[in-house]
């Protein structure tokens, strides 16, 4: 599952091969609101960017909700409207709110998770909508505290469970212990697709590296064009030649749009100049 910050980036994983993929908070956040991941994004903002990347591809588009905005009341509105958005699923935290760090910070009690888990099962439209749990406790609290939350989350009502900050060894141990329809992990250095698949992970979430290449090189392109004092198209092309993207400097976006615009000019526009 690719982690995306926007419509765009969505359609570039599926172009890439990807089946999945989800908006993250952090590449929503830095890329709308120009933050850090901290608690700053609003379920209105990620409704409105969550919408457009479900429409712009075919994939299946997951949402980082964090922790719903709020109480269980708030976790309930933020799955109707989510849903009601397009996406597949949610990913939601059992931190407290406003969480104070993008990972770790203090964990709500259980009870209260399992009563937001609760509201968020109810709330989704058709059923089809998935929900996995994720919880930070392992790193503070052990590894047994994550197994203990991750049965309780999925007795709530959640398909999934996502824990982090479990050791290496100890990773199968709360796969097979918690019965979730999906366990997720992230990609890492040493933590690749075939050995988080191996350990029986059913979602593996690729890291930040795509969204951070992308501002790296977006950044490296605008000062090497304040330098150089040319427009950078001779670059761009000889870069983008033989790719998906080759042909979009000119407006012929390629693949980037599933939507074929030249022929839908040919169906619905005038032919003749208006006069």
């Amino acid at each position: 599952m690719a982690l995306v910050g926007d419509a765009q980036t969505a359609r570039l994983a599926e172009m890439a091969g990807y089946d999945a993929a989800s908006l993250g908070t952090a590449p929503v956040t830095n890329g709308l609101l120009g933050l850090p991941d901290t608690s700053f994004l609003t379920l209105s903002e990620m409704e409105f960017v969550a919408s457009r990347a479900a429409a712009a591809c075919e994939i299946p588009v997951m949402v980082g909700a964090e922790t719903g905005y709020g109480n269980a009341l708030n976790m309930a509105r933020a799955i109707r409207t989510l849903d009601r958005a397009g996406v597949a699923g949610a990913f939601i935290e059992d931190k407290e709110h406003p969480a104070v760090s993008p990972s770790g910070g203090p964990s709500i009690p259980v009870a209260e998770m399992v009563g937001k888990i609760a509201a968020a099962a109810d709330s989704r439209g058709d059923g089809s909508f998935v929900l996995i749990a994720r919880t930070d406790v392992a790193r503070s609290e052990g590894v047994d505290a994550a197994i203990e939350r991750g049965l309780r989350y999925v007795e709530a009502g959640a398909d999934g469970f996502f824990a982090v900050g479990v050791p290496s060894e100890e990773r199968a141990t709360v796969i097979r212990e918690v019965p979730g329809a999906f366990h997720v992990a992230v990609l890492g250095e040493h933590s690749t697709f075939p050995y988080l698949e191996a350990l029986g992970y059913s979602v593996v979430l690729t890291n930040h590296a795509p969204t951070h290449a992308g501002a790296l090189q977006t950044l490296l392109r605008f000062e090497e064009i304040r330098r150089s004092g040319t427009s950078g198209d001779v670059e761009w092309k000889r870069d983008a030649a033989g790719t998906a993207l080759e042909g979009w400097e000119t407006g012929d976006h390629g693949n980037i749009s599933r939507l074929d615009v030249d022929a839908l000019r040919a169906k619905y526009l005038p032919t003749e100049p208006s006069t």
